[in-house]
């Protein structure tokens, strides 16, 4: 018998810094004869050139999800290698599921309707513990009789959002409903190929959701499971950054029953079993039998565990390493492990107690000028930590930038005790930023607005 060569294709919507990360991550989840194809995926913004990447994989595929099925097939009826389909980012799952779609394989459903905010929500009634308040506009449709939502706040979001991007809160239901029925901030999430592929009405992708804000401490349960199999931990945000975005400030993991005095950071009352226990029930009514999964929670102020978003990937930012410190597992790569149809996965031994993830984002539009505490030998002085990247010296970043998390970096590292690991975030939020430079009176007006400082 023919041993096949694996082939992997790595559907993107675009071309990221952390593209390469995950081709390293791919890589060492091929044996040495398999090789990696870049799906590029048109319709989507521009993001850094394909040279970018060239160099580390066997091939490019540009085109739409139709072209890249094609090419696929092509592929698979040559008979001499085995294609796996694999994405590793939110807005890289929709076209996988289009992809193999078109190829007439099975769509990985859960994951699908985890990327639809209506579709996850409807899933979710069926557990009257599980189920949301919601309504679902669709800006400048005809008809939309909306009925008021229970809650004095509300917020609104696009059905296939991501990383913050056009989520707005309002204190009064006459402006939510306002803004959810108007052309402001429309965008067009996916391509209509996509949409297609997936049975999905055109004009879907423009759809908002309102919900009644919650008030309370947000936390995420990062992990994965196969079957009856389940590893999970959670990753405790002391407090949320709020701008033009909505973004993670300083996250512990276990979460923090106790906090530093004068933080202004906000303790968890809920134990980490309870809250993997809560999210072990969320995956059996999303009939999630296989998979990675980065699923963020609010522990309300009545001490209620509430669904936010469910996300069939990988944490964000880094916090896949510091979830890797302290589960032994390094969650991009076991997603690529499970997509591949891996058998007999490691568990994997945590290398940490207590761990922390903060990320530096950009506090106003300019050009990156100085890494502050971050750089060279004004590294940060909390003991062993790591830093990545999100950007190099003189990135620039727009004022369209500020509406979504703009990163700049992310600093983990590792901790005895909970009490140590506080302390630690308290130092990074006390170090000098990185130096944005503003370069026009445009840019200094919105700065202005946005604040000077991460936390």
């Amino acid at each position: 018998m023919i041993s096949k060569t694996p082939l992997v294709f790595l559907i993107v919507d675009r071309i990221y810094p952390k593209t390469l990360r995950h081709l390293e991550k791919i890589r060492r989840c091929l044996p040495g004869a398999g090789k990696i194809v870049l799906a590029h995926v048109r319709g989507f913004p521009k993001g850094l050139p394909v040279s970018t990447v060239r160099g580390d994989v066997d091939d490019v595929v540009e085109g739409g999800v139709a072209a890249i099925a094609a090419r696929i097939r092509k592929t698979q009826s040559r008979g001499a290698s085995r294609c796996d389909v694999v994405a590793l980012n939110q807005s890289g799952v929709m076209p996988r599921e289009a992809v193999r779609s078109l190829l007439g394989e099975p769509v990985r459903t859960w994951a699908l309707d985890s990327c639809d905010k209506r579709r996850m929500r409807a899933r979710l009634a069926y557990e009257p513990d599980l189920r949301m308040q919601y309504r679902v506009v669709v800006p400048g449709a005809a008809k939309n009789t909306t009925s008021r939502l229970r809650g004095s706040s509300f917020i609104v979001k696009p059905a296939f959002g991501m990383s913050s991007r056009f989520v707005r809160t309002f204190d009064n239901w006459s402006e939510t409903i306002d803004y959810a029925r108007s052309q402001e901030n429309v965008e067009k999430w996916l391509p209509d190929d996509i949409m297609s592929a997936l049975g999905y009405r055109r004009n879907d992708s423009h759809a908002r959701l309102i919900e009644p804000c919650v008030s309370g401490v947000e936390f995420s349960v990062d992990g994965w499971i196969i079957g009856k199999t389940i590893r999970a931990i959670v990753q405790h945000k002391l407090c949320l950054v709020r701008r033009q975005f909505i973004g993670d400030g300083p996250t512990v993991s276990p979460p923090a029953r106790q906090v530093l005095r004068s933080s202004g950071w906000s303790a968890m009352r809920t134990s980490e079993m309870r809250c993997r226990q809560f999210v072990r029930r969320v995956l059996r009514s999303m009939n999630c039998q296989r998979g990675v999964f980065h699923i963020e929670c609010r522990e309300s102020s009545e001490n209620k565990l509430c669904i936010i978003e469910i996300n069939p990937r990988a944490p964000g930012g880094s916090l896949w390493r510091s979830a890797m410190f302290r589960m032994g597992i390094d969650l991009e790569e076991r997603d690529v492990q499970l997509q591949m149809g891996r058998g007999k996965l490691s568990i994997g031994e945590p290398d940490a107690r207590h761990v922390l993830h903060y990320p530096f984002y950009a506090d106003r539009p300019g050009r990156l000028k100085s890494w502050g505490d971050l750089s060279g030998s004004a590294r940060l002085s909390i003991g062993e930590c790591t830093i990545d990247y999100a950007v190099s010296l003189d990135h620039e970043f727009s004022i369209k930038d500020m509406v979504e998390e703009p990163y700049l970096a992310f600093v983990t590292a590792k901790s005895p005790s909970s009490i140590s690991n506080l302390q630690k975030c308290k130092t990074i939020t006390a170090a000098i930023p990185p130096v944005i430079l503003q370069e026009s009176k445009q840019c200094q007006a919105v700065g202005e607005t946005s604040g000077s400082h991460p936390t």
